[in-house]
């Protein structure tokens, strides 16, 4: 049988150990704090990164569906000859507008292009361009020497407001 003092130096050896044991989860309890306090950290970080991203994305989709929706006017395929200049009534009350201009030569499919938009000289002016954009028309010019926009077509959006 064990007399007292072989239970005291059990139980203080169980102390002990138990002490050991509290000193290592308290070790481990405060690592975990400290890795909960940096994934919190980085939490905070990503999901300021996310709103900002959202932002990002909605701004491009406004811009995205601003390009992609029907236009608010569009002239269809017009002859022109060369050296012609012609406007067009859009009538948008606006002249916050986004003009997109393309030229074809039927029957010589697939064809349409924004080859010499503006103008260029190469053995005479070609091409063709916009221009006197106002807030009800614009109009349109071809050049005397050009071979290559005889059906333009005119597209335009109204751009929004942010």
């Amino acid at each position: 049988m064990l007399d007292l003092e072989d239970n005291i130096t059990i139980l203080e050896t169980s102390i002990s150990d138990m002490q050991d044991t509290i000193g290592d989860l308290d070790f481990r309890v405060t690592t975990l704090e400290f890795y909960v306090a940096t994934m919190n950290a980085t939490v905070t970080d990503l999901e300021s990164r996310i709103g900002t991203l959202e932002s990002q994305i909605l701004s491009m989709n406004n811009t995205i569906w601003n390009a992609t929706r029907s236009p608010d006017f569009d002239t269809g395929w017009e002859n022109f000859t060369r050296g012609q200049e012609r406007s067009f009534q859009h009538w948008l009350n606006s002249t916050d507008l986004l003009v997109y201009m393309m030229g074809r030569i039927p029957g010589a499919s697939p064809y349409i292009h924004s080859m010499f938009f503006g103008s260029v000289h190469d053995y005479g002016w070609k091409g063709c361009f916009w221009h006197d954009l106002s807030s009800a028309e614009i109009s349109v010019t071809r050049n005397p020497s050009d071979d290559y926009w005889e059906q333009v077509r005119i597209m335009i959006w109204k751009i929004p407001q942010p």
